[in-house]
């Protein structure tokens, strides 16, 4: 059984081995997903979220962790193509699995790249349950000329807006509260997110947020309450996130969408973005017990 080595936060030299082997994984199986790393927003502070494998002095395979909720954990995996058939994925899915038990979780979500035959072709043979497919859009050609609305603007969260941005978030999006106010609260640890409070006068109508990532900068978290949809306040959201962006001189703006919600996907076109790649989940159950010795 290969050795793994748990993290519960990398340092900046492992962090680009991590990466490095995502983009040989990449142009290897023709795939374009990117690693998002950000051990700021899991529910458990303790809980180790990266597991490695090394061979000598070289990462050969890892999984990465995101543990937002305390029901259940989403995993990225990735094996340099040289590494693959050597039993990595089975050692990291049991030290996964081991460390999730120990913080009471019962759900383990895989993310797979639309576009690997390989990582595809795997969770048919374990029969694993489809969740939903995520696809990330990129700005290519910005068109929106919403003229500007005087009565909306927008705060930056802070410690004493949390509950104001906490209300909203829990009536705009299908999370239990206790992960909301520590998701919420976690984001304001990191120097690298900013979460913004829309208000239409002074009332709070909507909430949207920017990950300052290597890559670009990422708006999360978007979302307006029901009374205020359908009035074109989600153009002037999302203007002004993107105005903040430009701002400070970063022109990759990206998003993600679930596939099956036309409405916004097609929204999201209109407004310049397009596809760069998809994301799918599926799930199974956390035994109580250790996984069986058999192959996977």
């Amino acid at each position: 059984m290969s050795q793994v080595l748990r993290f519960g936060k990398l340092n900046e030299k492992i962090k680009e081995e991590v990466l490095e082997v995502v983009r040989e994984c990449n142009q290897y199986d023709g795939t374009r997903s990117e690693l998002k790393i950000d051990e700021t927003i899991n529910y458990y502070d303790e809980m180790a979220t990266t597991f490695l494998i090394y061979e000598g002095e070289t990462l050969e395979s890892f999984m990465h962790v995101m543990a937002i909720t305390a029901n259940e954990i989403e995993i990225s995996g990735y094996t340099r193509p040289g590494a693959r058939g050597k039993g990595h994925f089975k050692a990291l899915r049991e030290a996964v699995f081991n460390e999730a038990r120990a913080f009471g979780y019962t759900k383990a979500v895989y993310v797979i790249d639309t576009s690997s035959l390989e990582g595809l072709g795997w969770t048919k043979k374990k029969m694993l349950a489809y969740e939903f497919t995520e696809v990330t859009m990129v700005l290519a050609n910005p068109s929106i000329k919403e003229k500007i609305n005087p009565g909306i603007h927008c705060n930056l969260m802070t410690a004493k807006s949390l509950t104001t941005a906490l209300e909203i978030h829990e009536r705009v999006f299908d999370l239990e509260g206790n992960a909301t106010e520590k998701y919420l609260t976690n984001l304001l640890k990191n120097p690298q997110r900013e979460f913004y409070i829309f208000y239409l006068d002074e009332t709070p109508f909507g909430l949207g947020g920017i990950a300052y990532e290597a890559s670009g900068a990422v708006l999360f978290g978007v979302g307006i309450l029901k009374d205020f949809r359908g009035k074109g306040y989600s153009k002037q959201l999302m203007q002004r996130l993107m105005e903040k962006i430009k701002k400070k001189g970063i022109s990759r703006i990206l998003l993600e969408v679930d596939q099956d919600n036309q409405v916004a996907y097609e929204a999201y076109k209109k407004l310049g973005f397009i596809d760069a790649y998809a994301m799918s989940y599926f799930s199974e159950p956390i035994s109580r017990q250790a996984p069986g010795r058999g192959s996977i």
